[in-house]
């Protein structure tokens, strides 16, 4: 909530100043079933050496789970390598993978979880080429470390007023963004 409150906040002086804001919303395709413990652990070793590699490198290890409603219980299965989704520890190995990726980039960005909004002032042409080569740079980054990015929840939305007509757009995995007139963020 803190995100959106913030981003709200932010918008509206940006808009009450009399600019227009693009915002480029992009997602990761089911983010915590591709992220391997051993790409964590290489990530997580440039940071320092302590306990919570040794944690991590043991967190799948020899694990099942099942599902439970009722009385009723499924076969446990074991758990593959990939980070637990729904959990403190999960987001937080999340946000350890995923930080680099957004500290490539040249505008402003707000994350919760696997949803990113980049955005940046519109006052030129060359504002709008700044923040549409991100997109770029997150592809790079996605096939780079294997966490591919969902192109049907990639798009764009103005905020302002429409001071320019004509947006260039780049591609994300060959897919155009959408462009869209409201955006609902943490399905709000």
């Amino acid at each position: 909530m803190a995100n959106l409150l913030y981003c709200l906040e932010l918008w509206t002086q940006i808009v009450d100043e009399g600019n227009t804001l693009l915002v480029v919303y992009i997602d990761f395709k089911k983010a915590f079933s591709f992220i391997s413990p051993q790409r964590l652990l290489h990530k997580r070793s440039r940071l320092d050496s302590g306990g919570t590699l040794k944690w991590i490198r043991s967190f799948p290890l020899g694990r099942s789970q099942a599902v439970r409603v009722g009385d009723q219980q499924s076969a446990a299965v074991a758990v593959e390598n990939r980070v637990p989704e729904g959990s403190a520890s999960g987001a937080t190995m999340f946000i350890i993978h995923v930080n680099d990726c957004v500290r490539e980039l040249d505008c402003d960005i707000a994350m919760f979880s696997d949803d990113i909004k980049n955005w940046s002032v519109i006052k030129k042409a060359a504002d709008k080429e700044h923040l549409l080569a991100d997109p770029n740079r997150f592809q790079t980054w996605s096939k780079d470390w294997l966490l591919p990015l969902n192109e049907d929840k990639y798009s764009i939305l103005r905020v302002g007023r429409p001071s320019f007509h004509n947006l260039m757009v780049y591609c994300l995995n060959g897919v155009q963004p959408q462009e869209v007139d409201a955006q609902k963020y943490l399905r709000m």
